[in-house]
């Protein structure tokens, strides 16, 4: 995954995405629950975390750490999780990625473009398939859509 011509601050973002993995991984023992969320979903989710809805407020803050990763990038565009196309807004489809245990410590996020989201009825599929890409051998024991619009 590391690319030799990157920055050094290119390098640094790509060894702590690195060990976000691998924290992740070890936190669920591999086991994951892959969400997906829709961009019209966003502001429902923030309304529901405001209301107590904790896997809202997961999901939301996970939008504000990957909206941040875009914005920390530093000349490395942020891509789709399938393709090469850059997520510059919020017009794309989260995935995220969480530990299946009590209480996780760390959670996966990555963005989709609507092109390779495509039918919606399929997204769930398309959100294991990138992570899969970034992180071998992650077994789904649930794959859903957010569902809080």
């Amino acid at each position: 995954m590391i690319d030799s011509n990157l920055t050094p601050e290119q390098l640094e973002l790509e060894a702590r995405t690195k060990g976000f993995i691998e924290a992740a991984v070890k936190d669920g023992g591999g086991s994951f629950a892959f969400h997906a969320v829709a961009p019209a979903e966003l502001l429902g989710l923030i309304e529901a975390s405001r209301n107590g809805d904790h896997q809202a407020a997961l999901f939301v803050h996970m939008a504000d750490v990957l909206n941040r990763l875009i914005d920390e990038a530093k000349g490395a565009p942020t891509v789709c999780g399938l393709c090469p196309t850059e997520l510059l807004d919020t017009a794309f489809w989260l995935g995220i990625a969480v530990p299946l245990r009590l209480n996780p410590t760390a959670c996966l996020v990555l963005g989709l473009c609507p092109h390779c989201v495509g039918d919606e009825r399929h997204v769930s599929q398309q959100v294991l398939k990138a992570f899969q890409r970034f992180v071998p051998g992650l077994r789904p024991l649930t794959v859903h859509t957010a569902g809080h619009a």
